[in-house]
């Protein structure tokens, strides 16, 4: 830890310097990276005002205080200065927390993934796309309409309104479209 001590208006004196410089080594159990710290001791008129910036890594805290007295000034800013680097510490510390917890549940969910494929049959491995789809009851005139607003799907599955039954239109290499109609009625429709 780096401490360097400017005294401002005030004569600068050994008794002081080690005071502070003790004080702060109290802080440097709460911290891992490299640490400087600037303090700066002033007097104006009756106040002495102890101001002390904390540089550890990525932390910047700035801690001011003014009493009547420095040796108390500086009790009272390194206080300050202890609380907030506690504080700075368990910020930290749950983030930390959080990401492991992310992370950790992430690995689990990708092992039971993993498994679960393991055990499936090889024709099933090859789906590689699933998609639900309510076969909504449209005409076959709304069907060529629909494949032709939407240019990238090759197939349309619906519910033909005229017969109830289950219908697939497609898009034939040509440019014509192919229809599927199925033979039995859809269950609960009448026709």
């Amino acid at each position: 830890m780096r401490v360097s001590v400017t005294f401002r208006h005030m004569e600068p004196t050994a008794a002081i310097r080690e005071y502070a410089e003790a004080k702060l080594m109290k802080v440097k159990r709460y911290l891992d990276e490299p640490i400087e710290a600037n303090v700066v001791l002033s007097i104006e008129k009756y106040r002495h005002i102890a101001e002390v910036t904390l540089n550890a890594g990525r932390n910047v805290i700035n801690c001011t205080e003014e009493t009547n007295d420095i040796y108390s000034a500086i009790d009272m800013v390194l206080e300050k200065l202890e609380r907030q680097v506690k504080k700075q510490k368990e910020k930290t510390r749950s983030k930390k927390g959080r990401q492991n917890y992310g992370r950790e549940q992430f690995e689990a969910t990708a092992d039971m993934i993993d498994a679960a494929a393991e055990s499936e049959p090889e024709w099933v491995k090859r789906i590689t796309l699933m998609e639900s789809n309510h076969a909504k009851p449209i005409d076959l005139e709304e069907a060529v309409l629909w494949l032709d607003d939407h240019p990238s799907s090759e197939f349309l599955l619906f519910t033909n309104a005229s017969s109830a039954r289950l219908n697939v239109m497609y898009r034939r290499r040509n440019g014509d479209y192919g229809l599927i109609e199925t033979q039995a009625q859809l269950k609960g429709s009448m026709s």
